[in-house]
Order: structure tokens, then C-alpha cells, then sequence
């Protein structure tokens, strides 16, 4: 996440799209319109009080008061008009927008300056907009230069006055098809929501009380759980006489709920269109779901509808718990769980593909696992109709860790391999324990660490799967929900005919095999025999019998690779053992070379001293008495 000035962005080559630059401007005037300055005269945009952050490819945008710096004072007349008698209104501020979304989209240039200019030259070439339009600009449609235009124009009296009218004209921009007055008189009775005393509760809690009862049929129990954009609830059908979930659309940015009150109140008018938008796609996902209720790993959809100025989701009550809490709790899932369960849910979204949906958020939270081995996948509110053939302009909603490069981006195409990377990254999550990295952080480098190396018994066909589906571009992933189920099935086909192998050559030859292990261990417990002389189907006694008791448990894939880990375990050993045995021999050879010269020395040295005695103890002839 970085956080910096548009200056300091721009010395690095920062660029800005048309939709950037709206967002931009839409998001610091509804920041001017929170603070109360929609009248205000004292503010000017420039580079440097303008910030944006950027997180995970997603972009915001804010202002802030720099008045005091030199380098504000300095550069602010660039992007003021010259004014009669310091005459400072709101046109002014806005012009000063302007200019910086112009500057942005055009290079950093501004409008009717060349290369070299001075700030002073650069004021009175502006001056020139009295009679010549602005320049236009690649790659913007016109509607979009209508309203720089109309912003940039130096005539004060053609300039917007009005921060209302560009907000209408941005959200325009923004492909919104309802005028904000529309959805205002439905949102509140027809009074003006900017109006409304907003009052948030002492305690905090914005949800819907208990006992309160919902379309005069459904009674809150108690919330299950709250997010972003939502709260969930479980409830009591009084007409069906059972347990029921309930989903509340409530995007806790933008609304809140009055003191007693049960209604939803959009905290700003800038703020309503935002909220429509969002409660269009929360009604979608209620149409979405209701489209796949037959399908058993769907969760059932009863009904939905608009209420207290938002939207409601009845739902089937689910008795469970999330994959992502399953995962928290226990770290990874056996392998044959994990085939198991993405058969499941490949064959559940080749059912959502078929019916011309993209899911767009699979990911472990939600997968929801239910008792008797039951998996629903929930949460459609990112779904998209498929779309193959264009790219269109859409928000961005994601788990980063779970969605490929394409999803980061507003304009992309629905398709199957969007679901198929988000399956891909959940199924190595289950394989390895460990989340994966985000796809924009394997750009360059890639920090994908294969399943194999975190988790050794793995299966190769299994770990190639998990990468052909993250893999980084569409095409080089498996196009179809199909093509993926059929590789999974292929695998887990091979694992259980190499494990029906096993099995029969156990069975066929089980006294067999248990008459030589008895006899081995008979031979080596009196030595008669070496533990590592005799090898048993290819291995070393050795190894087979460091094999665990329960080995034949566990999938055949497993044991071929546990015996290849055994067997380099073994080979190793004998390695460090001959290492060991080598240094030994080495260091008793030197040893008793050492010795060996020692005791040269010693019976040299006790020779040369006899040779002395003796010389000492030699008597002359002459000096030999005969007895005789």
C-alpha cells in the first residue's frame, strides 16, 4: 500500500485512465461536500494536495490542506484564472479540478504550453482560452470533453458554478442511468436525504433488533455476521414454521440507521448513487441464486425484496461452518478430502457456467461445509453474466489472494477462467495450509511456491492441476470447469487403480509377504542376517520395516511416496554411515601410524642405551682371571 501526493506519483511515470480520473473527481468533490465547502472560495487543486493511495491495484483519492507549504503557494496560480479584484468562488475550485484532470489525461501538459515555459509564461499563454478552445485529447470520448470544456473554460461565467451539476454530469460519466432526484424520492418518501438528522445508536449496533419482525412474516433471532456491504441474520419463517437466513444489504460507508428507527438513511445525496448502484447488484444476486436454487450445492433462495429503504435475501438456514474456518482450525485437508471436494464444487460451477453466470468470488470463505459431507457455495454478489467476446467496465470486487491478474482490472471479460483460477488458489489453500500470494504480487517474479515443496506427499498430477489453473494468463489456464473436472477425476482414477494394484498384490501374496517379514525379523534379531541385506520389491528390508503400522491406510499415492522418502532417508543413512566408518578407518590408520613410529622411536632409543651398557659392563681379556 502507498500513500503519496499526485506530484510525487507523477515523477514516476503515473498514468491515469479516463475512469481513474473521473473517480478522482468524483470522490474529492463528495470529500468537499462531507466537509461542508461545497461554498467554499479558499480551495485550489493542485498536484500537491491532492493524495492517492493505491492497494492491491485499487486507487483512492483525497485532498488536504497544504496552504502553508512554498511549493502550494508557488505552483497554485497554474491552475487559477487570473481573477478581478482576488474575486474567489466556487467556479474557481473547480476549474482548478480541471485543470488537474486535464493535465493528467494529456502527459502532464497542460493545455496550450510548451516545453520550457515559466510559471509567469505559462499564466498569460492561459489567457488565450478567451478565444480558442481547449485541445482535445487521444483516447477520451467527447461527452468526457464537453465537461473538461466546460470546467477549463476561462470565461467565468461559462465554468461550472455548481458542484451539484458536475456530480451529475460525472456520474453520467460513470454510466449511471437514473438522474440522482429519481432515486432520492424513492429512497426517502420524497424529503431530501442531505436534509435528515442522521442518528447513530449510543452503542454502535446498526443491525435490526431482535424480535423485530420483517415483511410481517420474518422475526430476527440474532445476526450471524456483518461485513462492508451486508449483515446477516437468522430468523423465524412464522408462516413456514422454520429456521431461515436473512441477508440485509447495508454498506456501512454509506448509510446508517436512525435512533428506533428500522429504516435505512443514506448519510449524503453524493453518497446515494453509490448506494443505488450497490443495491442493484445486491438484487442481482438474489436473482442469481434464485436462478440456481434446484442445484443442491447452491444455497436455496426462498425469496427476496425492498424494504426499510434497502433489500433483503431470504435464504436456506445453513448448519456448518466456512471452509476458511474449517481450514483455520485444522491447517490442511487429507488429499482424498481435497479431490473429493473439488469435484464437488468444479461440477457445481460448471452448472453456474451453463446457466451464463460467473461467480467471480470463490474463495474459502465462501464454501460453506455442512453436515453428511453437504458443500453450498454462497455470496453471489460479484456475479457476472458471461461474457466472452468484450471487455466492459465494471467494479472492482475481489478477494485479492483468490482472483486472477484480469479481475484487478474495471475493464476485463466474464469467463469461466476467472472462476477457474479462484477454484485453483481455494484448492491450494486446502493442499498446503498456506494462503496464496496475491496475482499481482507474482508479476516479474513469481512467489508461487509449488504445493510439493510445502507439502511433500502431494501428488504431482495433483500439483500440476493447482498450477494450470493459477496459472497468470487466461490461456494457458483450463478454459472450461469441465476440462479441470476431468483431470481431477483422471487423477484421482489413477491414484485409486495404483491403490487397487497394491491392494491385490497384497492379497495375493499376503502369507507370502508376511512369512518373509516374520523370518527377516527372526534372522536379524539374532543377527544371522543384516538388516540392510536383503531388499523386499525393490527396497532394502530396511525401509520396509520403518514403514508405520497404519501405511496401508492411506492412498496408494501417498505410499509410493513415502516409500520414496524412506528409501532416500535409507540411502543417506547408509551414506553418512559409510562417511562415518571412512573417517574412522582414516583416523585409526593415522593412528597407528603414529604409533608405529612412536615405538620405532622408543625401540631405537632403547638399543642405542643397551649398546651403552653394554660398552660400560665390557671387560679387558687381560683383566680375566682363569680359576683354573
Amino acid at each position: 500500500m502507498e500513500t503519496r501526493c499526485l506530484r510525487e506519483w507523477i515523477s514516476e511515470d503515473l498514468h491515469l485512465t479516463q475512469e481513474d480520473v473521473v473517480k478522482m473527481a468524483t470522490e474529492l468533490l463528495n470529500q468537499m461536500e462531507k466537509r461542508g465547502e461545497d461554498n467554499s472560495s479558499f480551495l485550489v487543486f493542485t498536484l500537491s494536495n491532492i493524495f492517492m493511495k493505491q492497494t492491491e491495484g485499487i486507487r483512492s483519492f483525497w485532498y488536504e490542506d497544504v496552504s502553508d507549504t512554498q511549493l502550494f503557494m508557488k505552483e497554485k496560480h497554474m491552475y487559477m484564472p487570473c481573477l478581478e479584484d482576488d474575486k474567489m468562488e466556487i467556479s474557481v475550485t473547480l476549474y482548478s479540478l480541471g485543470m488537474i484532470m486535464y493535465q493528467l489525461l494529456n502527459e502532464n501538459r497542460f493545455p496550450f504550453v510548451e516545453d520550457g515555459m515559466s510559471y509567469h509564461q505559462i499564466q498569460k499563454m492561459t489567457e488565450r482560452r478567451f478565444s480558442e478552445c481547449l485541445p482535445p485529447i487521444s483516447d477520451i470520448d467527447e461527452k468526457f470533453y464537453n465537461v473538461l470544456s466546460k470546467l477549463c473554460d476561462y470565461r467565468e461565467d461559462m465554468r461550472y458554478q455548481d458542484v451539484r451539476k458536475l456530480q451529475e454530469d460525472l456520474y453520467a460519466l460513470s454510466l449511471v442511468d437514473e438522474e440522482p432526484e429519481a432515486f432520492f424520492e424513492d429512497l426517502a418518501d420524497g424529503s431530501d436525504v442531505k436534509e435528515q438528522e442522521v442518528i447513530r445508536s449510543t452503542n454502535g449496533k446498526t443491525s435490526l433488533v431482535v424480535n423485530h419482525l420483517l415483511h410481517r412474516r420474518y422475526r430476527i433471532v440474532r445476526v450471524i455476521g456483518a461485513g462492508g456491504f451486508g449483515i446477516t441474520y437468522e430468523a423465524w419463517d412464522e408462516k413456514m414454521a422454520m429456521k431461515v437466513a436473512i441477508k440485509e444489504y447495508f454498506p456501512k460507508n454509506l448509510v446508517a440507521r436512525n435512533a428506533g428507527d428500522h429504516h435505512v438513511t443514506v448519510m449524503t445525496q453524493a453518497d446515494a448513487l453509490e448506494y443505488k448502484k450497490g443495491l442493484k447488484r445486491f438484487i442481482n444476486e438474489a436473482k442469481s441464486l434464485a436462478k440456481m436454487s434446484n442445484y443442491d450445492v447452491i444455497v436455496n433462495v426462498f425469496d427476496y425484496f425492498e424494504e426499510n429503504h434497502t433489500a433483503y435475501i431470504i435464504m436456506e438456514y445453513l448448519e456448518g461452518k466456512s471452509l476458511k474456518t474449517h481450514l483455520d482450525e485444522c491447517g490442511q485437508l487429507p488429499l482424498d478430502r481435497v479431490v473429493h471436494l473439488m469435484k464437488i464444487l468444479a461440477n457445481a460451477l460448471q452448472e453456474v457456467h451453463d446457466r451464463g453466470l460467473v461467480h467471480r468470488d470463490i474463495n474459502p470463505d465462501n464454501i460453506f461445509l455442512c453436515e453428511n459431507d453437504r458443500v453450498h457455495i454462497i455470496d453471489f454478489g460479484a456475479a457476472k453474466n458471461i461474457d466472452t467476446h468484450d471487455k466492459k467496465t465494471q467494479t472492482v470486487i475481489l478477494t485479492p489472494q483468490y482472483a486472477p491478474l484480469e479481475q484487478f482490472q474495471k475493464q476485463s471479460r466474464n469467463d469461466a477462467t476467472l472462476d477457474v483460477y479462484a477454484l485453483g488458489a481455494t484448492m491450494y489453500k486446502t493442499l498446503t495450509g498456506q494462503t496464496p500470494p496475491s496475482a499481482i504480487d507474482r508479476i516479474g517474479t513469481d512467489r508461487l511456491v509449488a504445493p510439493r515443496k510445502i507439502r511433500t506427499e502431494v501428488p504431482v498430477e495433483l500439483e500440476q492441476i493447482v498450477l494450470k489453473c493459477m496459472a497468470l494468463y487466461p490461456k494457458d489456464r483450463y478454459q472450461t470447469m469441465q476440462e479441470l473436472l476431468e483431470d481431477l477425476m483422471e487423477s484421482d482414477k489413477r491414484s485409486s487403480s495404483k491403490w487397487n494394484a497394491a491392494s491385490e498384490v497384497v492379497k495375493k501374496h499376503f502369507w507370502k509377504i508376511t512369512g518373509i517379514c516374520v523370518c527377516l525379523i527372526l534372522l536379524m534379531s539374532v543377527g544371522i542376517v543384516r538388516r540392510n541385506s536383503i531388499e523386499l520389491y525393490g527396497y532394502p528390508c530396511e525401509i520396509v520395516l520403518r514403514m508405520p503400522t497404519n501405511w496401508f491406510d492411506t492412498g496408494i499415492d501417498k505410499q509410493v511416496d513415502k516409500v520414496n522418502i524412506y528409501a532416500q532417508t535409507y540411502q543417506n543413512e547408509l551414506k553418512e554411515k559409510q562417511r562415518i566408518e571412512e573417517e574412522k578407518a582414516q583416523k585409526a590408520e593415522q593412528e597407528t601410524v603414529s604409533s608405529e613410529k612412536t615405538t620405532e622411536s622408543d625401540t631405537s632409543a632403547a638399543s642405542s642405551n643397551e649398546e651403552k651398557i653394554d660398552e660400560k659392563l665390557m671387560i679387558p681379556d687381560s683383566d680375566i682371571i682363569d680359576v683354573n
